[in-house]
C-alpha cells in the first residue's frame, strides 16, 4: 500500500504543477499591457480580466499549500490503521457409525 501511496501522492503533485503551468501561462494573457496589445478597450472586459487576475492568484496560492498538504493527506488515507483477527471455529459433523461409533 505504501507504494501505492507514493504513485498517487506523485501523480497529485504533478496535476498541480500543471496547473500551476495554466495558470501561469493565463496570468500573462490577463496582464493589463497584454490586454492592450490584443486590442482589449471595453471597461467591461477590462474589469473582468481583472477579477479573474485576482481569482488566479489567489488560486495559486492555494496550490503552493496543497502541493505542501495534500500528497501527505492522501498517503495517509492508504495507512492501514485497524487489523482485525476474528476466531473462527471448525465443527466437523459426520454420522457415529463412520466414527466408529455403536448404534442402538
Amino acid at each position: 500500500m505504501s507504494q501505492r501511496a507514493h504513485i498517487e501522492s506523485q501523480a497529485l503533485v504533478d496535476i498541480l504543477r500543471r496547473q500551476q503551468a495554466t495558470i501561469d501561462r493565463a496570468l500573462v494573457r490577463l496582464q493589463p499591457d497584454h490586454l492592450q496589445r490584443d486590442g482589449v478597450t471595453n471597461k467591461s472586459e477590462r474589469d473582468q480580466a481583472h477579477n479573474d487576475r485576482k481569482h488566479l492568484e489567489q488560486r495559486m496560492q492555494q496550490i503552493e499549500s496543497e502541493v505542501i498538504d495534500e500528497p501527505q493527506a492522501l498517503a495517509e488515507t492508504y495507512e492501514v490503521c485497524l487489523q482485525r483477527l476474528d476466531p473462527v471455529g471448525i465443527v466437523y459433523l459426520y454420522p457415529d457409525a463412520l466414527a466408529g461409533g455403536t448404534t442402538t
